[in-house]
């Protein structure tokens, strides 16, 4: 079981915001608070906000008796119920997340100009050599492609960044065309990665451990206007 949200920023008055910061945790309250542009303090909102949504409707119980903590690489888990695996991303007018009962990760990258010379840095040599060997007009998107795909491993394996990201590969196969290749050290070496149809302006990857057959249901659709 694989499903996916997505949940679209609209304007909110503060009222409502008032009312949806005091369903968080006091953590991500804090969070909220510090942050100085408001989109980004909405956006780590709806990160949690979303989560206990999902919650509360699958499982018909109360926003207080959901329960949070984090793994020793400061991944957000579910410690009851504890049988849900999810991951929240968010970036520009959207907050994503996923839900499985196996590993899960999952980002959204708003496509924006970048220097490629990040990809020598941060990529493996067989990315950055089948990156660079695009014509020049089908760089950007493909990096985009493999930035997502590469955050949501580490974040399914949930090592975040603790993982180099040139330690693990995804590359295109030259055979089956929009074949996406994992190559990852042991034990990882069963997880997957996909690129989803969204949002032109964005890219959104998903990646799950393949040890459960995984099935994409419909991907629900809400907006920050649902919660008002």
């Amino acid at each position: 079981m694989l499903e996916l949200f997505t949940v679209r920023m609209e304007p909110m008055s503060a009222s409502v915001l008032r009312r949806l910061v005091e369903q968080v945790t006091p953590e991500r309250r804090r969070r909220y608070e510090r942050f100085r542009i408001e989109a980004d303090a909405v956006r780590s909102l709806f990160a949690e906000l979303v989560v206990r949504r999902i919650v509360r409707e699958r499982y018909s119980i109360s926003n207080e008796a959901i329960q949070f903590r984090a793994n020793s690489y400061g991944k957000p888990e579910l410690v009851y119920p504890a049988e849900l695996h999810f991951n929240v991303s968010h970036s520009g007018n959207w907050v994503v997340c996923a839900i499985s009962d196996g590993p899960v990760g999952i980002d959204i990258e708003q496509i924006q100009p970048i220097d490629m010379e990040v990809s020598r840095r941060f990529f493996s040599p067989a990315e950055h050599a089948q990156l660079i060997a695009l014509p020049m007009e089908e760089q950007l998107n493909r990096f985009y492609e493999l930035w997502t795909l590469k955050e949501s491993f580490v974040k399914a394996v949930g090592m975040g960044l603790s993982m180099p990201l040139d330690s693990f590969s995804f590359t295109y196969d030259q055979v089956d065309a929009g074949g996406i290749l994992l190559q990852a050290p042991s034990p990882y070496e069963h997880y997957s990665g996909e690129i989803l149809a969204f949002d032109a302006a964005y890219k959104l990857a998903v990646c799950f451990s393949k040890v459960k057959e995984q099935q994409f249901h419909t991907i629900h659709s809400w907006s920050t206007t649902d919660w008002a």
